[in-house]
């Protein structure tokens, strides 16, 4: 008899790594489960895609945790889906959750109940993120959180496995929530290709940006106003997984100010087209901070592909400082490796080469896969 299993998740509505992660474990487990997808707002990314899935999805409401009109109405909408949710738990084994208030919701069930959490809620947990908000977000955030805080800790805390993405979030986890987690870490589905050498002086540096402030795209803008000083053959490729208008404007009035060449907005690329961008890539830039960022899958798909990477420190688990890219620690550091990187056709073919090797041993949807189903088992004995 195969086992039913109610899966619920707060929204798809961006390119992130989050919804690709979703999708490829969702496509993974429903080989062996029967699985119904439950999200609060219909999905709009990469839609197409989850409807082929083997699975069924219901949509609960038109709002999440991404719209004002759900946290005003927090207590009401959350109360509504309880009730839906504990009528259509009778027709399942187990329920996994993902995401906040999901994981409050998944507690009153009366189903054993995994969690998996990307990392702890990072609107109530993640300092940084908050400091880098507008006042007003400020001011309602420290109110929501006040509120419900309480509720995301006893949840976490009361989740009968608990599961996250890597090690920088497993150890957020036991420092906030006080619980152990085991890690997933994320899969690749890029494509193997083998490492390439562009001889060529013209070269491609590559970006991706939902356009909050921890991305910090403002920042690498600047920085590349400078190394057109030293190397004026480089163009800079942002790929958007979300469009902040009032962010890209100070963007856009940043490069119109400084009369900056060569940068490419992509917007959100399909998946052929992300594909092929990446592969056109000679370094990928990860310029985030954040106490809940230690990893990009991002950055992973194109070190999958032996381009090497210059990350913070804050995102340096999977990079290796001279060994599969380089990891700067101020803007002094940032221009003398991007530099090292675009002038040394050797050097970045090498650091490519064993970027690859890396990500392709330890980043597999399988063993991700293998891990999501080990313990599902094992919960269910």
């Amino acid at each position: 008899m195969t086992l039913k299993i109610m899966w619920l998740h707060s929204h798809i509505t961006n390119a992130s790594g989050s919804s690709k992660f979703l999708y490829n474990v969702l496509k993974n487990l429903s080989k062996f489960f029967e699985i119904t997808l439950f999200v609060q707002k219909p999905i709009t990314f990469f839609n197409v895609e989850f409807k082929k899935l083997p699975i069924d999805i219901i949509t609960l409401s038109n709002s999440s945790t991404s719209d004002l009109n759900f946290w005003l109405n927090f207590s009401s909408e959350v109360k509504k889906q309880k009730l839906f949710l504990k009528d259509q738990s009778k027709n399942y084994d187990l329920v996994i959750s993902s995401f906040f208030p999901m994981n409050i919701i998944a507690q009153n069930l009366g189903l054993k109940h995994l969690q998996f959490c990307f990392q702890p809620y990072a609107f109530f947990w993640d300092d940084d993120l908050i400091k880098s908000l507008p006042f007003s977000k400020k001011i309602l955030l420290k109110f929501y959180k006040k509120l419900f805080k309480n509720l995301d800790l006893i949840a976490t805390k009361s989740s009968d496995t608990l599961l996250t993405i890597n090690e920088g979030s497993r150890n957020s986890i036991e420092i906030i929530y006080g619980k152990k987690s085991i890690p997933t870490y994320m899969g690749i589905d890029i494509p193997k290709n083998e490492s390439k050498k562009n001889l060529e002086k013209y070269k491609k540096i590559i970006h991706t940006t939902d356009w909050s402030p921890l991305k910090n795209t403002l920042w690498l803008i600047e920085q590349f106003s400078i190394l057109q000083n030293n190397f004026s053959n480089v163009t800079l490729m942002i790929t958007e997984t979300n469009i902040d208008y009032s962010e890209k404007n100070k963007a856009l009035k940043l490069i119109k100010e400084k009369n900056l060449k060569n940068i490419i907005f992509l917007g959100t690329l399909s998946s052929d087209d992300y594909s092929k961008c990446l592969e056109s890539s000679d370094v990928v830039i990860y310029s985030g901070f954040g106490h809940g960022i230690t990893t990009s899958l991002f950055v992973l798909e194109c070190m999958a592909l032996g381009i090497p990477p210059l990350v913070t420190k804050q995102c340096s688990e999977d990079v290796i400082n001279e060994n599969t890219g380089y990891v700067y620690n101020n803007d002094d550091e940032f221009q003398y490796y991007l530099i090292k990187l675009l002038e040394n056709d050797e050097l970045r073919c090498k650091l490519g080469q064993t970027a690859q090797k890396y990500v392709l041993k330890k980043h597999s949807w399988t063993n991700v896969g293998k891990i999501f189903q080990n313990e599902i088992l094992e919960l269910m004995k």
